[in-house]
């Protein structure tokens, strides 16, 4: 395996060229003990493992590391370090590995059966469409399979959905700080965001040429390519306005069929409500307009089926209740218009505090009327 070792202690680099030399499985393409020029060394080569010091003069590892994977995701890095085992246990979330100094032989084989497996699996490609779903329970797709996604913290995974939620823009480091890390001292929130970003890149080292993690100087952002997201696909659609008719009912029917729940339902991240919010209210005024379609043209049952999806998904939107109670007053079941006015009547007082909107109550006054 192409290697080049960094440390700026030259005599920890000719050892750890000996050791790795007698295993057989390595070629040392070059030692460094200057970060910097190693750095140089390293983008655009081709090499399989580097072997990487953490505290070193001029650039830290970690931060090294996480330049370098920008350039090259698929290269397997192994930290070489001298810190106590509190610190190791830190740095294991970062690394495919770590290794005490001195580096002993019988330690370096297993390090060596690690980077072969993790060789073998970022070299696996599988041409088919990657997909993000983010309503409901997110998840991300190859194909029609479900890739597993292994979070080392929870903290890196609330940091890729917020780079995923702000896909469209640089996010700066700083706010990135103050949503993740808002009482941390400076200097320690930023070494925690190094971290996490190495963190959130190993997860998807596997889909690197679709999902990459970018530094952009003061900010990071996420590119994505050929990748396609349940969030965008019905924005998309909304914004083209189509007419709805005959030839594009199947359409509408196949776009709010992505709304599976609500935009990252579950995550109580306090950035998020807002896109929730947006996103259901423009799913009702949605399945509003085929339910409307549906009655207009006579097809009853299809229509109460979407009245009774929204009714049943958000209790306490209003708007389910009045749907169903239009379309049973347009097929003649009054009792089923009381009965879901009652209800609405109840929820609105017991769960709200308030009444049913002067709209709906107008409505059904002219209804009881008739």
């Amino acid at each position: 395996m192409k290697s080049i070792l960094i440390d700026d202690e030259p005599l920890a680099l000719d050892y750890l060229e000996h050791q790795l030399l007698q295993t057989k499985e390595y070629e040392v393409l070059g030692k460094f003990s200057d970060p910097y020029q190693a750095q140089d060394a390293i983008i655009g080569s081709d090499i399989d493992v580097l072997f990487l010091d953490i505290e070193m003069r001029g650039l830290n590892g970690i931060e090294l590391a996480e330049r370098l994977l920008e350039h090259s995701p698929h290269l397997q890095i192994v930290f070489v370090s001298a810190y106590n085992e509190y610190a190791v246990k830190a740095f294991e979330l970062n690394a495919v590995d770590y290794l005490l100094k001195p580096v002993k032989l019988e330690r370096l084989a297993k390090t060596t059966n690690r980077i072969k497996n993790q060789l073998i699996e970022s070299k696996e490609q599988i041409n088919e469409q990657i997909s993000i779903n983010l309503f409901y329970e997110p998840k991300v797709y190859k194909g029609d399979t479900v890739i597993p996604l292994k979070w080392r913290t929870t903290k890196a995974q609330q940091l890729f959905y917020y780079l995923i939620h702000c896909r469209n823009r640089t996010v700066g480091k700083a706010e990135l700080i103050e949503i993740l890390w808002p009482d941390f001292e400076m200097g320690k929130a930023t070494t925690q965001l190094y971290t996490t970003i190495y963190q959130v890149r190993k997860t998807f080292k596997s889909l690197n040429d679709y999902i990459k993690v970018l530094n952009l100087g003061d900010g990071y952002s996420v590119k994505l390519h050929d990748v396609q997201m349940d969030a965008d696909v019905f924005d998309h659609f909304i914004e083209k306005n189509y007419s709805i008719d005959e030839q594009t009912i199947d359409h509408y029917e196949r776009v709010v069929k992505l709304f599976k729940g609500d935009y990252l339902q579950g995550f109580d991240y306090t950035w998020v409500h807002y896109e929730q919010l947006r996103l259901r209210f423009l799913w009702i005024t949605v399945k509003i307009k085929v339910i409307n379609w549906y009655r207009e043209n006579g097809i009853f049952d299809k229509a109460m089926e979407h009245a009774l999806d929204i009714y049943q998904r958000f209790p306490l939107e209003e708007e389910g209740y009045f749907e169903l109670m239009k379309t049973c007053a347009t097929t003649g079941n009054s009792a089923s218009v009381m009965k879901y006015y009652e209800q609405l009547e109840y929820m609105s007082e017991q769960e709200l505090g308030v009444e049913p909107s002067d709209k709906i109550k107008s409505w059904y006054k002219n209804w009881l009327k008739n």
